[in-house]
């Protein structure tokens, strides 16, 4: 199949020559900017499936991790020049920045084009004259010179002049060259063909690539580089299983770790709006289970209530498994630590993060930090009350986190990694769901905070 599209891996040297300098030095609090791209009404070349909706997922995504996200749809190419103009007024140096787009994209000669809904399809030289050059995309926003950059380029649905009867378009790889600060991922390897579906019976509306993509970067603690790697495999896994190879594409050359979603931590972390919609299923087979009943109370076990002002939390906890950190917590509880703290972090999907900051958000003082106890055989499982701590693995102090689903991330792989579990909700987990849901926002330098607090009145050991 001869295809020009970007997803078969066009050219790699100019794209990556454009992103050269992204690396600038770190504002205080950067922020984060996206700017998401779908167009599927094409007029004179075959429309796609799935691109708008795939555009619709990834800024649902990407605005749940916290990204002030710019979306457009089936732009035509003066819009699509004008809407990547205001994009770059809006990215000041030391942001963060993901640029997406879905759509068709062509290589021609050494260069990569993303086509807009109104291209026409008469030679070569009018697809140059009616497409945006990648490059130029990625000139304009390095310019501004953000902190990390990365390219998610979605673009092969399928060879969009194949049958008229003309040669436009190539595909091949040039010379890669280096820079700091910049990761790109292709949906597809060269030669090879996205999928937009999983055969017939596919019920998902989104291409293979952006459903894959947009599950894995939910991954708390997990950084970007790793998410790419985990796409890349379970896109490569899926496509195996209908007899297909597409295997997405990746060039990283960022120094230092970035996230989608960071550790949990005693900071705040990112902003995100309220209440964002969820990603979709990837697939049936795919799905993760819905989490098990909490098992039986075991029976001597200390236990802590929370009375919080939406209900209370009663924890079980283990000293047995994590001694320092059970007697740490209890400590706080009789020191009334808690009392008149928030849940000042919560991040649905992932955990909601408390017993550190006022309503006001002033910090409290802590007693000094205790040992890791990550490696002690609990899992953070939804349900699971573990210590939060900063990227030093024996910081924790007051602030502790309920996981509210399996994050496998956060497990212990040694004796210093993870996050401490010492304990578990028995009642009122019903309470912890409807906490993960409320609406979030920005409050600086802090994110992720309830826009109505949810405070801790009282904090009793029962028994």
């Amino acid at each position: 199949m001869h295809t020009a599209l970007l997803r078969r891996l066009t050219s790699f040297g100019l794209l990556l020559a454009a992103l050269a300098g992204l690396l600038a030095p770190w504002a205080a609090h950067a922020g984060r900017l996206a700017l998401v791209i779908g167009n599927d009404r094409y007029a004179r070349v075959p429309s796609l499936q799935n691109a708008a909706a795939d555009a619709d997922l990834m800024a649902a995504s990407l605005r749940k991790a916290g990204y002030s996200v710019t979306l457009h749809k089936n732009l035509e190419l003066r819009q699509f020049k004008d809407r990547v103009r205001d994009f770059r007024s809006r990215v000041g140096s030391g942001d963060e920045v993901v640029f997406y787009f879905a759509g068709h994209g062509v290589q021609i000669g050494p260069m990569n084009y993303l086509l807009p809904v109104d291209v026409r399809s008469d030679s070569e030289n009018q697809v140059k004259d009616d497409a945006l050059p990648l490059s130029q995309v990625m000139e304009d926003l390095r310019e501004q010179r953000p902190r990390f950059m990365l390219a998610v380029i979605d673009a092969c649905r399928d060879n969009p002049f194949k049958g008229t009867g003309r040669s436009i378009g190539g595909r091949g790889l040039t010379g890669v060259s280096g820079a700091d600060g910049q990761m790109v991922i292709y949906s597809a390897g060269e030669g090879q063909q996205a999928l937009d579906r999983l055969g017939p019976s596919d019920p998902v509306r989104n291409g293979l690539f952006t459903r894959v993509f947009a599950r894995q970067m939910e991954t708390p603690g997990l950084p970007v580089d790793r998410v790419l790697k985990q796409v890349r495999a379970e896109v490569n896994t899926l496509a195996r299983s209908v007899g297909h190879t597409q295997v997405p594409a990746i060039y990283d050359q960022v120094i230092g770790d970035f996230y989608f979603y960071p550790p949990a931590s005693d900071s705040a972390a990112r902003p995100a709006p309220a209440t964002p919609p969820p990603a979709p299923p990837v697939t049936t087979a795919a799905l993760t289970p819905p989490p098990a009943a909490l098992p039986p109370a075991v029976s001597g076990a200390p236990r802590v209530r929370l009375g919080t002002s939406m209900g209370d939390i009663v924890f079980e906890l283990y000293p047995d498994k994590a001694p320092q950190s059970v007697e740490n917590f209890l400590q706080y509880v009789r020191e009334h630590q808690y009392e008149g703290t928030v849940f000042h972090r919560v991040i649905d999907g992932f955990m909601i993060q408390g017993g550190g900051f006022t309503a006001d958000l002033r910090e409290k003082s802590t007693r000094a930090p205790i040992p890791l106890e990550a490696a002690n055989g609990l899992r953070n499982e939804r349900g699971t009350l573990a210590m939060a701590r900063t990227s030093n693995p024996h910081s924790a102090t007051a602030q502790f986190f309920i996981n509210v689903r399996d994050n496998e991330a956060l497990n212990a792989k040694g004796a210093a990694d993870g996050y401490a579990v010492f304990g578990r909700v028995i009642a009122g987990m019903d309470v912890v769901d409807s906490i993960r849901t409320v609406p979030t926002a920005s409050r600086s330098p802090y994110h992720n905070v309830p826009v109505t607090p949810v405070v801790i009145n009282t904090a009793t050991l029962e028994k």
